[in-house]
Formats: C-alpha cells, structure tokens, sequence
C-alpha cells in the first residue's frame, strides 16, 4: 500500500525496475565515483608537501653560470651579473663571491673558466658549506624573453623550486631578474617585508643599459682574473655607455686604489658615491667604508662598525675592521672575533682571516693561540707570508725555531735578508 501505484511501468519494452532514490542509480554512481576520484586527487595536489631545502637566514647560495638559450651574446655576462647584483640586496640570501668562487675551483685543480653547471656548482657548494645553488636561465619562448632559475639541493643535484618570469625583447629581463629573485627569496623564507625593504629596482642601482651591464661584467672577470689594465678599461667603457653606472665608476676607484694611485682612487670613489641614488645601500656604505680610510681613524672604525652592524656577513668589512684596528689603533684582543668571522670557509679571507687572527693573539701577548692560528692559516694553504708567525718565536726568544718558520716561508732573497738584520 501507497507503494504499488498499480499503474504499468513506463520503462522501454514495458519492463520494471526498483524505485531507488537517483542518488543510487548506477548513472548516478558512476558520477559520483568520477567525482570523488577528482577531489581526492586535488586535495593530494593542494596538500602534498612542497619540496623544501632547509634553508635559514644568513645561508649561502652559490649562483652558477647563466644559460643563454636565445642565442643574444650581449645576455650571457651582463645578466648572469644583473641576477647576483640584485640578489645581494637581501640580508637574508648570502652570496657566494666570484672570487671565493674561483678560489675553490683552484683547491679542486679546476681551470677559473670551468663552467658552473648543476654539478660543478653543487661541489663548490658543499666544499664552502653553501645551502644552496641557483642556476639562472634566459629563454625566448613564444616570441618572449623568459628569465628563470631554480634553486637546487647540492647533496642531491635536484630541483627544488623554480621562478619565472617573461617580458617582451631584450630590455625587460632585468625586470623579469628583479621578480625572479623576489620570488625565490621568498620561497627561501625571507619575509616580504623584509623583500620589499631590500629590493632596489635593477636599472636603478645598476643600469638599464645591457651592452654597458656587459662592460661591466667583463671587467670584473678580469679584474678577478689580475688583468687591471683590461679591467679599467672595460670599467670606464661601461660608464661612457651610462654616466649614471656608479657601479663602474666605484670599481675603478678600487683598482687605482689597489695600485697604490690614491689620489686617482679617492676621486672616482668620491664620483661613484655622489650618485648614491644609483647604489643599493650595502654598496653605499662599503664606499663610504673606502672612503673613510683617507681621513682620522675613529670615524673610519665606526664606518666599519655600521656597516657590520647593517650586514654582519660582509666579510670583507670584517677582515677590514680587524685589519685596520690593529694597523692604526694597536687594538688586538677586541677585533679577534671579526678575523675569525672573516676566516669562515665562505670567505675569501678563509686562510688570510686565521693568519690575522695570529697576528692580533700575539699582539695580545697569547702565543699559544698565536700559534694555533698561524698553524691553521699554513694549513688552509696561506702561505703568503711568514714574518708575524716568526715573530711569535721571537718574543719568547726561541731564535732558532723563529730562522726556521720564517726559512720555510721562503719568498724574495732581499725580504729574506730583511727580515735576517731585522731578526738579528
């Protein structure tokens, strides 16, 4: 009753079926079954876990060659400099410099010109105690310039995240660099806030112009290869390109610098740094740093205090701030800390932060440790000098074991004899 209706079935052919709710028709269940399949799929997709690398602020990347797949040769030096010069904004990201860089494909009996590829890289990453690798790449795909790079696990040599960006011709990769590497820092943990802070667009604190970014970049391979007189040259060819490259005009001033052409130095360091709207702030103060050197020792001091205290992983600052602390101060004990931070294996002070070290221990009188330092700089490989770790046996009048460090040191035949009348 109230079931049966009684009625014949309207069904093809005049045969019945159970009244079942649709719900549970084998139509409806097979969509059903489609259905759910889907959404279990997609929930995998959205709450898988995300390749990581463990990855903490102050870790080092190493960033490797560029891969140029579009054929333009104006793209492959000055791009692979655009992507490390906006990465090294970031407080967060520590690069790898091209001269550690160089330095460790020496200890691995590699040519300085060895391409950096995924796996060359990765070595280089785990000998320095580098988190990271990030490889970039510039593409043209479907008739735009695409700029990516992916970030890859050094133990393993895989993939773990990868950032795009495109842009129409040539002239929009270095805003493409400056997303890329937004994203990837934040992807490596650093706090948006912390991204937009730090994130100076590059045709700012660079250049817009590529063949001028190219200059560049080629100045500074020889410049890391010890070709000054090429270096300059390609500097100075960068800043005829864009007056407004203060990057060019401040490397100039540290070559002249190092070849002792002070007055020249100062003044293209003084140039460089009247266009400070075109440098990111770490180079600002590293300027400010060099610049500081020609005038009363206390201001230089705390120069190099603020930009330590702004960048605590500026090695270079570090080993400095030791350096002329002890040169200009007689002050020892109080910088020890910051030869040793220069002497981390990411440093290209690695050996030469030990041998200071030794060198300010035994201005503090602690032979003991002197020693162990000058003892660890030999075994890193520094061998570039020999008369403080003398010394040390020298002020305990251990004269024989003084002619000996300093006899196994070796160099010129006239600093040999110096050192002989100074030791005698």
């Amino acid at each position: 009753p109230a079931f049966a209706p009684l009625a014949a079935p309207r069904a093809n052919g005049g045969k019945a079926w159970r009244d079942i709710p649709v719900w549970r028709r084998p139509t409806a269940l097979a969509a059903e079954l489609f259905l759910v399949a889907g959404l279990a799929t997609g929930a995998y997709f959205l709450t898988r876990p995300t390749p990581a690398i463990a990855f903490n602020e102050r870790d080092w990347v190493v960033v490797g060659d560029l891969r140029n797949l579009t054929g333009d040769a104006v793209l492959d030096e000055s791009l692979e400099q655009a992507f490390r010069i906006s990465l090294e904004q970031s407080r967060y990201v520590n690069v790898l410099s091209d001269l550690k860089v160089r330095n460790t494909l020496e200890l691995m009996k590699r040519k300085p010109d060895t391409t950096l590829d995924r796996a060359t890289a990765s070595e280089i990453a785990i000998r320095d105690g580098a988190r990271a690798v990030i490889l970039p790449t510039v593409a043209e795909v479907g008739g735009r310039v695409r700029v990516g790079a992916e970030v890859i696990d050094p133990h393993t040599q895989t993939t773990v995240y990868a950032e795009s960006a495109d842009g129409v011709g040539a002239e929009s990769t270095l805003v493409s660099i400056d997303e890329v590497t937004g994203e990837l820092r934040e992807k490596l943990g650093e706090a948006i806030a912390s991204i937009e802070r730090d994130s100076t667009p590059l045709p700012q604190v660079s250049t817009d112009n590529l063949d001028a970014l190219r200059a560049y970049a080629l100045g500074e391979k020889k410049r890391y290869e010890g070709d000054m007189q090429s270096a300059v040259g390609y500097f100075k060819q960068a800043f005829e390109l864009d007056p407004n490259f203060a990057l060019a005009q401040a490397a100039i001033g540290r070559i002249y610098i190092g070849q002792r052409k002070m007055s020249e130095g100062k003044a293209a360091m003084q140039r460089a740094l009247a266009m400070r709207e075109h440098l990111t702030p770490r180079e600002t103060l590293t300027l400010e740093a060099s610049l500081a050197r020609f005038g009363p020792v206390t201001p230089l001091l705390n120069q190099w205090q603020r930009l330590i205290e702004m960048y605590p992983d500026q090695l270079a600052a570090r080993f400095g701030y030791a350096q002329d602390a002890w040169m200009m101060t007689n002050r020892y004990g109080d910088v020890v800390s910051h030869a040793q931070a220069s002497a981390v294996p990411q440093s290209p002070y690695f050996a030469m932060g030990n041998y200071l070290e030794g060198i300010l221990e035994l201005g503090d009188e602690d032979y003991e440790r002197a020693i162990a330092a000058f003892q660890v700089a030999r075994r890193k490989g520094y061998l570039g000098a020999g008369g403080s770790y003398a010394y040390v046996f020298e002020a305990q009048r251990q004269y024989e074991q003084a002619d000996k460090t300093y006899a196994a040191h070796g160099g010129s035949n006239l600093a040999v004899a110096l050192e002989d009348i100074i030791f005698a």
